[in-house]
């Protein structure tokens, strides 16, 4: 697997940007011994180095977690999951807190195997396990996380008896705390990316929605989590605007970005638009073809 840099473009440049020529430079090519597969976001700091985890590779095949220096694009791996103390394959990156200090989730971990969120201090890079899920009403197989203040917000695929359809959770000193229950239906199923605001306000994009849509049994939603907790779906994926829905950006007016796997009018996937007061645009339908198709 590869890391690459793009000229950075604005989020409506994106369909432009598939018929135009970019700079494109090989950062990374990623060999087991220092990561596998790597997933979920990258985080770049004030200095431009990237941050980022694998979900397999490094020295027992567990993932890591890793850095690669903007000036010389040289990789350090800063830790290497061992499953019997630390967990294993993290999958959605890393984040830093206030504190300057690195967090991030693991889905197995060493005691129940229901997953953990790990911290990793700056600069040592000295690592230990936080926080271990209970999995159950709780929640269980973490995801991304969003750093807001002395606390976390966090996505899990599964967890949140009785419906089991995962949930998004609250992490503080105190543990942890379930904000919302999916329920499989309507409301979504097994949210895996979410964004959030200024105000407190968090928005993602989850399975489950409309049973009768022929994709994949249900195309997806779009919802919101106001400052206050209460859960809001405020779109409806339905085939021909997409399906498999992952969020992925917030501008400063309030609107959404994000991309579909399936769906589209050529059925390979979308890039889609939600503005602030509720208008979904499709920017993109990929092809399938030189265009590529099945954006994750």
């Amino acid at each position: 697997m590869r890391i690459i840099r793009l000229i950075p473009l604005p989020l409506l440049a994106v369909c432009a940007a598939l018929a135009t020529a970019q700079t494109f430079t090989l950062v990374h090519v990623f060999h087991g011994a220092d990561g596998a597969r790597p997933t979920g976001q990258l985080t770049e700091d004030s200095k431009g180095n990237l941050w980022g985890t694998t979900m397999f590779g490094g020295s027992d095949g567990l993932g890591a977690v890793y850095k690669i220096q903007e000036a010389n694009n040289k990789e350090t791996v800063l830790h290497s999951f061992a499953d019997d103390a630390d967990g294993e394959n993290p999958n959605s990156g890393v984040v830093f807190s206030g504190d300057g200090n690195l967090y991030g989730t693991a889905i197995g971990d060493f005691t129940n195997g229901f997953g953990s969120v790990y911290r990793l201090t700056a600069p040592k890079g000295e690592f230990s396990v936080l926080y271990d899920f209970k999995g159950g009403a709780m929640a269980a197989q973490p995801g991304q996380l969003i750093a807001a203040g002395h606390a976390f917000y966090g996505l899990a695929t599964s967890g949140g008896a009785p419906f089991n359809s995962g949930v998004v959770f609250r992490l503080n000193q105190s543990g942890e705390t379930d904000v919302y229950k999916f329920a499989g239906g309507a409301d979504g199923s097994q949210s895996s990316s979410f964004v959030g605001d200024s105000a407190g306000n968090f928005y993602g994009a989850a399975g489950g929605g409309d049973l009768t849509c022929t994709i994949n049994g249900a195309c997806g939603v779009l919802y919101k989590i106001d400052s206050k907790g209460v859960y809001s779906v405020i779109h409806v994926f339905i085939g021909l605007d997409g399906s498999g829905p992952a969020l992925h950006a917030i501008d400063a007016a309030g609107n959404l970005y994000g991309t579909t796997t399936t769906g589209g009018a050529h059925g390979q996937g979308t890039v889609f638009e939600l503005t602030a007061s509720g208008k979904f645009t499709t920017l993109y339908s990929f092809t399938g073809g030189s265009d590529g198709g099945a954006p994750e």
